[in-house]
């Protein structure tokens, strides 16, 4: 149980984290977008790279390397979903791979097209929020449900080892874990003592 925990708690952290960065992400395009004035083509390829750089880090995510593996082996219900999940990556993969070619084209012009840059980078968080939302919504609740317990119990592991390997767990992140696994083992007894005292009503 404490495995299953530390492992859903480190796994919504993660969620966490890319959402916000996606969000802000967001936020730039739309500034760049008000700001058209201002923007110039190395803006927007700094941008760009800030992009690939999610990406990249998006495929090393616990979920991506661990979880969705571990679910396609147990069972092959979420066939669909994780084709959904897999179309929306590729999309967003192809998306930045023509953004960088349109950059590339536009520097060898002396111009560049600023709306369909920021109309394009803009479907790419879409993509990504989209993708982050079933992930919490419906591939995590499934992965509680198919993996037996000692495949868990070897994810949790492998975060360990992961995170530790590249340095990714500063106090913040622990405090943050330490936090979160706290509030969930609250909420676990709680509904353990909520469902043993409807049981007790009912005999009685």
């Amino acid at each position: 149980m404490l495995t299953l925990t530390y492992a859903l708690v480190a796994l919504s952290v993660e969620q966490r984290k890319v959402k916000g960065r996606v969000l802000e992400l967001q936020q730039e395009i739309q500034l760049e977008r008000k700001q058209r004035l201002l923007t110039n083509q190395a803006h927007i390829e700094f941008l760009v790279s800030q992009f690939i750089k999610l990406d990249e880090a998006c495929r090393s995510r616990n979920i991506e390397l661990y979880v969705l593996p571990a679910i396609r082996a147990a069972t092959s219900e979420a066939d669909s979903l994780l084709a959904d999940i897999d179309a929306l990556t590729l999309m967003g993969r192809i998306t930045l791979k023509t953004v960088h070619a349109r950059l590339r084209q536009a520097a060898a012009r002396g111009s560049f097209e600023l709306d369909y840059l920021c109309d394009s980078l803009q479907q790419y968080c879409k993509d990504m929020l989209k993708r982050l939302d079933l992930e919490e919504t419906q591939v995590l609740p499934l992965a509680q449900r198919v993996i037996s317990s000692d495949e868990w119990f070897d994810i949790a592991a492998r975060f360990i080892s992961s995170d530790v390997g590249r340095g990714e767990h500063n106090e913040h992140d622990l405090h943050e874990l330490a936090q979160a696994q706290a509030a969930h083992t609250a909420h676990t007894a709680h509904h353990r003592k909520t469902e043993t005292a409807v049981r007790r009503q009912a005999l009685n």
